[in-house]
């Protein structure tokens, strides 16, 4: 388990700047002592009798499980778990969002990142991206809203083995149709027949076709703002491990 919290930590350099930079603090400060401090840990657990109570051995299993390998104090134990568990949460929000809304994890921080390029709410950008994947799956069944603009632009939903293409590549499309549409009022239109009301703010995301989301996911890349699928897969279990301990 320490291993994937800290694989985790260290994956957020950029996200959590400010709590990883903590955790590097603590680690320096402690310096040489750090190994004489693990033993101290150790002897002080060995030692632990009724009167600490279950609360106290709680804590000193916490610290034994997240320093092995470190030999850090237990003042540090605070400074590592905290912002762990704060990552492991956010990470298990964004993956169970990405499944909820039927999309990648990875467009789901890209899409994110480019709304908030074009001064989009990440929220808005996550509720037109949900209406826009369940009318796609509506047209998938020749019925709903968006089933004649996809006609009518040429953009098909299902593949050539007949399966429902994904939500990302049909967006990718869709933007490319608001694109070449040389009316501002058209594309308005467009944007509001796929995401009603968000569709005035995307607009803006989407004018310059998929060449443009391919700009922004590039970016968010660079950016370090996307975290990588199998990260995000394992926050949920480093989540009930946390709470176990």
């Amino acid at each position: 388990m320490a291993n994937r919290v800290v694989e985790i930590l260290y994956s957020l350099k950029d996200k959590f700047t400010g709590q990883v930079r903590k955790i590097t603090a603590g680690y320096k400060q402690l310096g040489d002592e750090a190994d004489k401090a693990g033993d101290r840990l150790e002897r002080a657990h060995k030692r632990a009798n009724d009167s600490i109570g279950a609360l106290g051995r709680k804590i000193a299993l916490v610290g034994r499980n997240i320093v092995t390998g470190f030999g850090t104090a237990a003042a540090s134990i605070a400074a590592v778990a905290i912002p762990a568990k704060n990552a492991a949460e956010e990470f298990d929000k964004l993956a169970k969002q990405a499944d909820k809304i039927g999309v990648s994890t990875d467009a789901l921080q890209e899409l994110r990142f480019a709304g908030q390029r074009t001064g989009v709410a990440i929220n808005a950008v996550d509720v037109a991206i949900q209406r826009f994947s369940r009318r796609l799956g509506e047209a998938g069944q020749g019925t709903g809203v968006l089933k004649k603009e996809f006609d009518r632009l040429g953009i098909a939903v299902r593949d050539s083995q007949g399966n429902l293409r994904t939500t990302e590549d049909v967006l990718r499309d869709y933007a490319d149709a608001i694109a070449s549409t040389q009316s501002p009022q058209e594309q308005l239109r467009l944007a509001f027949a796929a995401f009603d009301t968000e569709g005035a703010a995307l607009v803006n995301t989407l004018r310059n076709g998929s060449n443009g989301l391919d700009q922004f996911a590039q970016a968010a890349r660079d950016a370090g703002q996307v975290v990588e699928e199998r990260l995000l897969r394992s926050a949920e279990e480093i989540n009930d491990r946390f709470d176990e301990l």
